[in-house]
């Protein structure tokens, strides 16, 4: 990857960094979702961009995350908005990129976009105030060129690619943008044909502060289209593992939301094709759920080794309690999840507060 592009992606990824930073700094989680409810942002037309090719999506409400009683000056946010400047060049790029300021962004997924690549990410971002596309994309990109489709114009950067592609950028009003690989955002602004996952994201409840969905129609539609063979061939084919096999064969949908203001962690149901696929389903979480377990020794000694005294021992009990709460009951063809807040969870929380209050740089970052 060029330089160009390694500075985007940095936006992005510490962007989710700190998203997901807010989500385990905050006491609480989760409401008992309600996957066949209709979406309660009636106004709210992003599904259209979903073309028929994603089959899965996570939508994330960082402005949401953001109202957490006791973030701000935090030594995280404070280093996660240096690190925004630092790679864009720009205070004022790192102030719109920041959580408080972005209302929703869903990250979705398009498996075997072509090549020899696995899936292609994009992204639909809601701000909550007006942006200027092209100034963002400037701090962002090293080059900007415009193109059509579909009647529409967007931008695009030769110098920044994923895989081989240019990543590309549309403004679909002044406070929506759509960034993928130009390939694959073409798709989306010619989205003529509503798929599985869109379908699924305008009947679902996504109120949460994180919603996880999954298609496999879509899914199942996409490898069938791509490798132009029936979709038994690929499960009868002696290379593909069993896990992949249930993942493409079993699952009809998956819906997990996570809530930060309730005793929760995560909620949500895997809903199979039959009951013996629920059973499949189950049997393949369980031997994952007990490989975590096997390999959290390891993962408590990291802990130790590098975190602090004084949130070492809370997150290492945290770590135990989430994989001994967690909870996967099959019901005919529906598996029930549920992740229970860690008993250590307050402890831990509390512990990383006064960690990163006593630091230096949110003292610095209060001052300015």
């Amino acid at each position: 990857m060029r330089l160009t592009t390694l500075r985007a992606f940095t936006l992005l990824a510490l962007c989710c960094v700190n998203v997901w930073h807010m989500a385990i700094i905050r006491e609480g989680v989760g409401a008992e979702p309600v996957s066949a409810k209709r979406n309660t942002d009636s106004d709210e037309q992003w599904p259209q961009f979903v073309s028929a090719d994603f089959c899965s999506a996570l939508v994330i409400h960082p402005s949401k995350i953001a109202r957490a009683k006791g973030l701000t000056g935090l030594a995280m946010d404070a280093w996660i908005a240096r690190q925004l400047e630092a790679a864009s060049g720009s205070r004022e790029l790192a102030g719109s990129l920041r959580p408080e300021n972005v209302r929703r962004v869903v990250i979705l997924a398009e498996p075997f976009p072509g090549g020899n690549v696995a899936f292609f990410p994009a992204a639909i971002i809601q701000f909550n105030a007006d942006v200027d596309a092209h100034s963002i994309l400037s701090g962002v990109w090293k080059d900007i060129h415009s193109a059509d489709a579909g009647g529409k114009s967007y931008f695009y950067s030769r110098t920044a690619a994923l895989a081989g592609a240019p990543l590309a950028a549309y403004a679909v009003d002044s406070r929506t943008v759509l960034v993928a690989p130009e390939g694959t955002l073409r798709k989306m602004i010619d989205a003529s044909r509503e798929g599985q996952l869109a379908a699924q994201c305008r009947k679902a409840e996504l109120s949460h502060d994180m919603v996880v969905l999954h298609s496999g129609a879509a899914l199942a539609e996409r490898i069938t289209k791509v490798f132009n063979v029936p979709i038994e061939r690929f499960y009868e084919d002696p290379k593909t593992d069993e896990p992949v096999k249930v993942v493409v064969r079993d699952i009809k949908t998956i819906y997990l939301a996570v809530d930060l203001d309730g005793t929760k962690l995560m909620a949500g149901e895997i809903v199979a094709q039959n009951r013996e696929a629920a059973e499949r389903v189950s049997r393949e979480i369980g031997v994952f759920q007990g490989s975590l377990k096997d390999q959290l020794p390891q993962l408590q000694a990291l802990i130790n080794g590098h975190a602090p005294h004084a949130v070492a021992k809370p997150a290492s009990e945290s770590a135990a309690q989430l994989l001994d709460g967690f909870l996967a009951a099959t019901n005919g063809s529906v598996l029930s999840i549920d992740m229970p807040k860690p008993l250590a969870w307050p402890k831990l929380i509390q512990a990383i507060t006064e960690l990163q209050q006593a630091s230096p740089e949110v003292s610095s970052e209060r001052s300015r």
